[in-house]
């Protein structure tokens, strides 16, 4: 499934929420980190955009962006950001599974709903 994404559309975007109450995930700062929905499984938003331009064979650019903190923190984040404003990492996913080259893989994460 990662490798039918990266070939159909030409940008990818993962913006990871965080959140998860199973993991007792921190922020960075070692404060609450909240999910931004009263569930437990942790939350990302993913934009696929297809503008045509890709060459035939070519992978999307996956880009990562990861949001932690508390609730209202992130809400207002949302607000006042958007696609352009955002300082992304660019991911490098790679064969034969096409995970990111990152300990964790976040295309796996975002794609299959599996917060580890």
């Amino acid at each position: 499934m990662r490798k039918i994404l990266l070939d159909r559309f030409d940008k990818i975007y993962i913006l990871d929420l965080h959140g998860n109450a199973r993991k007792k995930e921190r922020a960075l700062d070692g404060g609450k980190d909240e999910n931004i929905f009263d569930i437990m499984q942790g939350v990302s938003i993913t934009i696929f955009i297809k503008t045509g331009k890709k060459k035939t064979g070519e992978l999307a650019d996956v880009f990562h962006f990861d949001l932690h903190g508390r609730r209202d923190e992130k809400y207002a984040f949302l607000k006042k950001n958007t696609l352009s404003s955002m300082q992304w990492n660019k991911l490098k996913p790679e064969a034969s599974f096409y995970f990111s080259s990152q300990k964790i893989s976040v295309m796996n994460q975002t794609i299959c709903g599996d917060f580890l």
